[in-house]
């Protein structure tokens, strides 16, 4: 992902696609993905909530008909390294599972639609985690992002 400052001294995130596509980085909303978690440790059934909680809120603000595209997240036994939750026994028969500490929110668009040629637009919303607030998106993420078919994925609008 490369930001570059236009002429009115703002900055504009670019992604190509592998289709050779360039959508703009319209936004970005993170937040820590167990903020306001209290106590205990998360297990699969909490984190597949928390994924789903994600998928909702991206909804909400997407364009009509715009479904938003889930990265997988990469799920793991440990919070920050291997081995650090070997002390944490199951709870309510549950194993512990952490997901990245960061949910990220993106919106992209392009000024070209992805399948009507009648509109002025595309774009789609994708949610992901990673471990760090970006910028910069996680390379495996953003790979995955270059790879979306956005003809497929996105969905086209009139402004």
């Amino acid at each position: 992902m490369s930001l570059e400052s236009n002429s009115v001294d703002s900055f504009r995130g670019e992604i190509v696609l592998r289709s050779g596509r360039r959508v703009m980085l319209d936004s970005l909303n993170q937040q820590r993905t167990y903020a306001g978690w209290m106590e205990g440790v998360p297990s699969r059934r909490w984190n597949d909530s928390i994924v789903q909680a994600s998928l909702k809120e991206a909804g909400r603000g997407a364009e009509d008909g715009a479904i938003p595209l889930l990265i997988e997240p990469a799920r793991r036994d440990y919070l920050r390294k291997p081995g650090d939750m070997a002390g944490h026994r199951t709870m309510r028969g549950q194993a512990p599972e952490w997901l990245p500490e960061v949910t990220c929110i993106a919106v992209l668009r392009d000024t070209a639609p992805a399948r009507d040629p009648s509109r002025d637009g595309s774009t789609l919303t994708v949610v992901w985690f990673q471990d760090q607030y970006a910028l910069p998106i996680e390379e495996s993420i953003l790979r995955q992002i270059q790879s979306i078919d956005w003809e497929q994925a996105a969905a086209d609008y009139i402004y």
